[in-house]
């Protein structure tokens, strides 16, 4: 995973909608630094308040089942 941390303004406030994180291209692999940034980015979804995750795209780095 390659990429910037973008600042994204609080949206845990009351709403009537929910909020849909679309995630494209990940191509995670194998590693520490993988690991780390998958579970970065699921506390920032977290923290943010989106209630749900779309991925698409490639999800692995290889396309291996280990991965």
């Amino acid at each position: 995973m390659m990429g910037k941390i973008l600042s994204i303004p609080d949206l845990r406030q009351v709403r009537r909608t929910k909020m849909l994180a679309h995630l494209s291209d990940l191509h995670m692999g194998r590693s520490a630094e993988d690991d780390a940034q998958a579970e970065q980015l699921a506390r920032a979804l977290v923290e943010i308040g989106i209630d749900h995750v779309l991925v698409t795209g490639d999800v692995t780095h290889k396309g291996r089942r280990r991965e």
